[in-house]
């Protein structure tokens, strides 16, 4: 889950419902998510399983993308 108003830019185009990949969101925005991205919620945590590319965003700590 990232930032809402990350997901308002990335969705604004079909009213921000639905779910998009860590691939699709980023393409979409046109860069790479960071850490500062996602919010300190449960489902971020690795509650639930990752792939390679969202356990590196929510770990790369570099300066926001400011989507």
């Amino acid at each position: 889950m990232v930032d809402d108003g990350v997901w308002e830019v990335a969705t604004e185009d079909f009213g921000g419902h639905g779910m998009l990949c860590i691939g699709c969101l980023e393409a979409r925005l046109g860069g790479k998510l960071v850490a500062s991205d996602f919010p300190d919620y449960p489902i971020n945590m690795g509650v639930f399983p990752q792939s390679t590319r969202l356990r590196n965003r929510l770990t790369n700590s570099a300066d926001a993308a400011n989507f």
